[in-house]
């Protein structure tokens, strides 16, 4: 691949790399990869702030995830 006249002969799909893709919780708190999609996070904050009482969350459109506390 060629850019800005520079050669890259190997190009990094980080969406191929498992420790970039994974999602771990621990004591502290949910750890994302750097490469897990916005769907998926979103679907993982979803399923944490479920069971947690008290709690909903919504997306605001900048990409903010906000808690909201009833």
């Amino acid at each position: 691949m060629k850019l800005k006249n520079q050669n890259y002969p190997i190009l990094i799909a980080p969406t191929h790399i498992p420790e970039l893709n994974a999602v771990e919780h621990t004591a502290d708190g949910i750890i994302f990869g750097a490469s897990v999609t916005l769907s998926t996070l979103e679907d993982v904050l979803k399923e944490a702030t479920d069971s947690l009482p008290g709690r909903s969350w919504y997306c605001v459109m900048r990409g903010e995830i906000v808690y909201s506390i009833p």
